[in-house]
């Protein structure tokens, strides 16, 4: 399997967009600015699902242990 650098390895297709925005407005520029914020919008849902998600499963792995047998 061949080597990709780093601007060939691209994990989703938003990704790549965002990528190909910074490249073409590498100027200090409000869009860019705004785009950037975009990225951490993103990342932070990202996280804010992940963060349920554990919170689930840590509900459901303790609710475990509290249940009584007869």
């Amino acid at each position: 399997m061949a080597k990709q650098s780093k601007e060939e390895m691209v994990c989703c297709p938003v990704g790549h967009c965002l990528r190909e925005f910074n490249t073409v407005f590498s100027k200090r520029s409000k869009f860019r600015d705004d785009l950037i914020q975009y990225r951490v919008e993103i990342l932070k849902g990202i996280r804010s699902l992940v963060d349920a998600r554990i919170e689930h499963l840590n509900t459901k792995i303790s609710g475990k242990g509290k249940k009584k047998r007869a």
